[in-house]
């Protein structure tokens, strides 16, 4: 038996990407590294910092890298902060 890549997603209900999907159609990143939240909102490490003890940033931790909420940046970005 030949089966074909076809036949076994099928046989496996492999559900297959919709065509007109393309790149540009990418969502917004979950998290920024520290470095990309200070290009996002065009300000230093140390102003992140501040903005994350502050609370008006959160951030996560996943071993020992710091990771900015995307949204959270995102909000900032828009919005400015509170103080």
């Amino acid at each position: 038996m030949n089966a074909t890549i076809a036949d076994r997603d099928v046989a496996l209900n492999v559900r297959q990407a919709p065509e007109n999907l393309t790149v540009s159609d990418k969502t917004e990143p979950l998290n920024y590294t520290i470095k990309q939240t200070c290009e996002l909102l065009n300000i230093g490490r140390t102003k992140v910092y501040d903005l994350i003890a502050a609370g008006e940033l959160e951030a996560i931790r996943i071993g020992s890298r710091r990771l900015v909420r995307g949204e959270s940046a995102r909000h900032i970005a828009s919005n400015g902060t509170g103080g």
